[in-house]
C-alpha cells in the first residue's frame, strides 16, 4: 500500500493508493497496515500529522519517502512507488529521486514576481505588473521566456502530469505530441503565487526509469530489519548506513560436464 500526505496523485488514482488528509485519517491507515508499506509525505506543513502518527504508533512496516518538486513532479514520482514489489520498498527514496530527475518540467504564469525555482529578468518582473503577461519556465534549467500562446512539446512520452489553475481566462497553454496521461485537480493556491498558471511534467517512460533506478542503486542489507535498502540507510527501521551491511549473494556453480 502507498500511503500519501501533502502530495496530490492525480486522476486516474492508482488502486493501491490512499490519501491522508487528516491525523485520524492518517492513524487508521498507519495502524491497520497488514503489509509493509509506505508513507510518501511532501515538506508541506499538511503532512505534519500524518508524520507525527507513524512516529507515535512506531510501525516498523511502513517506510518513510520525502518527495519534493513541483507538484506534477511529485505525482509522478508517487505513482512510480507503485510499480514497485513490496520486496523493493526500501528503495523506495532512490527510485522517487531518480524518477524526478528524469522529469522534463516546464511550467506557464501569468507573473513572475514570487518565482524562486528559476531566473526572471528585471524587463519580466516588472512586466508582470502588466495585464497579459506570460512566461513560459524551464523548471530543469530556470530558463524564463515570456511568450503568449506558449506551447509545449512532450515528444510522445508515456508518461505525462498536467496541473492548471482553476481558471486560465484568456491564458493560453497548449501541449502537443501527446496527451496527459494523469491529470491534477485545479489548486485552491497557486504554487507560484501567479493568478494564472499551469504545468506539465513528462517522463519518456516510467516503468523503464523505475527499473533503471532500482538497477542502478547499491543496495545492502539493513542489519536492523534484514530488508534490501540503499547504502544511505533504511526508510523503515531507521538503521544508519553505518549499521548496514552489503546483500549477500550466492554465485553460481558452472556445472562441469
Amino acid at each position: 500500500m502507498i500511503l500519501h500526505s501533502a502530495v496530490a496523485v492525480g486522476d486516474p488514482v492508482p488502486d493501491d493508493c490512499r490519501a491522508l488528509s487528516s491525523l485520524d485519517e492518517a492513524v487508521d491507515a498507519i495502524a491497520s497496515t497488514a503489509q509493509d508499506s509506505i508513507l510518501v509525505c511532501s515538506r508541506e506543513v499538511a503532512a505534519r500529522p500524518s508524520l507525527v502518527a507513524r512516529e507515535v504508533l512506531a510501525r516498523a512496516d511502513v517506510a518513510l519517502i520525502q518527495v519534493s518538486g513541483s507538484p506534477t513532479q511529485q505525482a509522478l514520482a508517487v505513482r512510480s512507488l507503485c510499480l514497485l514489489p513490496v520486496s523493493a520498498y526500501g528503495l523506495a527514496q532512490s527510485v522517487v529521486d531518480a524518477v524526478r530527475a528524469q522529469c522534463r518540467t516546464r511550467a506557464a504564469m501569468s507573473s513572475v514576481t514570487r518565482l524562486s525555482q528559476a531566473r526572471p529578468s528585471l524587463t519580466q518582473h516588472v512586466r508582470s505588473f502588466f495585464p497579459g503577461a506570460s512566461f513560459d519556465v524551464d523548471l530543469g534549467s530556470g530558463d524564463v521566456r515570456s511568450a503568449k500562446p506558449i506551447e509545449w512539446d512532450v515528444r510522445g512520452a508515456r508518461d505525462i502530469c498536467w496541473a492548471v489553475c482553476q481558471d486560465l481566462g484568456d491564458f493560453s497553454v497548449a501541449l502537443a505530441g501527446g496527451r496527459p496521461t494523469v491529470v491534477l485537480p485545479p489548486a485552491a493556491d497557486s504554487p507560484y503565487g501567479a493568478r494564472r498558471w499551469a504545468e506539465v511534467s513528462a517522463v519518456e517512460d516510467l516503468e523503464l526509469a523505475v527499473s533503471r533506478a532500482l538497477t542502478a542503486v547499491h543496495a545492502v542489507g539493513c542489519r536492523g530489519c534484514g530488508r534490501t535498502v540503499p547504502i544511505t540507510g533504511c526508510p523503515f527501521c531507521g538503521t544508519w548506513m553505518r549499521s548496514t551491511s552489503p546483500v549477500v549473494t550466492t554465485p553460481t556453480v558452472e556445472r562441469q560436464m
